[in-house]
């Protein structure tokens, strides 16, 4: 009996098992594989705004922050000899200056960001690539891309645009330390895929894993109810079980020598009766009662890739 339960219960670890590797998504990320295009971290001065010496250092001061970010970091510095006629130009120029750079492989996107300083239309963005949208969220309830980019906005409009890479490089440290959001994931409707953090890495998926911004406490309780369910499927089997056992015919439940029958005789009525009394103790049970999900957005750029990210105005 023992080895047909072990049978049982190993056959459903089995089955579970199975079904969560099927469900498991994979990974899209991995940080800074691309070793050969990390000296591509720094800044690209299109407009010639700043000096030799000045270039030298905010390059130095990138390529730190992206070593302890492990990502992928630039920055774009571009002029009235860069023509945008609206918003949605200077974002696609954003997703595409990243591909170029650190998005060499069709199928992998990596793990980074791209600064657009925009002197053209005085519409600066910021670009996401892989786990850095998680990071640098762009939810309407934790814009981190808009805190980021208004922090700098005055700087830029003083024309002080070494202090405010600085100040951005401060700052997206800043929010890596303060790790990924809860619940935070991104939704792109071009691949209508969803993206989220599991496990240290980057998640895709065609939809949110069912335990996907639910509290342990919720976890914890549907745990419970699925062991309770196990538990009675295995009382069932054993039930029934005992109950395909012949069983004992009753003269074996009675020990003669103490057994007494009590027989009392009605003289008015002339019947015979004989009287059993059970004992019996009955109890009662008393009864009891027993996500916050994230939101963003992404987009795909000319190229495939997915990204995350946001704008602002001057």
């Amino acid at each position: 009996m023992m080895r047909q339960l072990k049978k049982i219960l190993l056959g459903g670890a089995a089955a579970v098992s199975l079904c969560a590797s099927m469900l498991m998504p994979v990974s899209v990320s991995a940080k800074r594989q691309f070793e050969n295009l990390i000296p591509s971290c720094k800044v690209y001065d299109i407009q010639g705004v700043l000096d030799n010496e000045q270039e030298q250092e905010i390059n130095q001061y990138i390529q730190d922050t992206s070593e302890k970010l492990d990502m992928y970091v630039a920055v774009h510095i571009v002029g009235p000899e860069t023509s945008f006629n609206s918003d949605s130009d200077v974002e696609a120029y954003a997703d595409d200056q990243y591909d170029y750079l650190f998005n060499p492989e069709q199928k992998v996107d990596t793990d980074g960001v791209l600064l657009v300083l925009n002197n053209s239309t005085n519409y600066d963005y910021l670009t996401t690539s892989g786990i850095a949208q998680l990071y640098y969220y762009n939810a309407e309830e934790d814009n981190r891309v808009w805190w980021i980019l208004d922090d700098i906005t005055p700087m830029l409009k003083n024309g002080n645009y070494e202090d405010a890479i600085y100040v951005f490089c401060d700052e997206l440290l800043d929010y890596y330390q303060r790790g990924i959001p809860e619940n935070a994931y991104t939704y792109n409707p071009h691949t209508k895929k969803y993206a989220f953090y599991y496990k240290g890495q980057l998640k895709e998926a065609d939809k949110l894993p069912w335990w996907f911004g639910k509290p342990l406490k919720m976890l914890g309780a549907g745990s419970a109810f699925i062991g309770a369910i196990v538990a009675l499927i295995i009382l069932v089997i054993l039930r029934c079980k005992y109950s395909l056992t012949e069983g004992l015919d009753a003269s074996n439940y009675i020990h003669s020598p103490s057994t007494n029958f009590y027989v009392r005789e009605d003289h008015f009525l002339r019947e015979h009766t004989s009287r059993t009394h059970i004992n019996s103790d009955s109890g009662r049970s008393g009864g009891g009662h027993s996500s916050h999900g994230g939101g963003g957005h992404s987009h795909s750029s000319s190229g495939g890739h997915s990204h995350g990210g946001g704008g602002h105005h001057r």
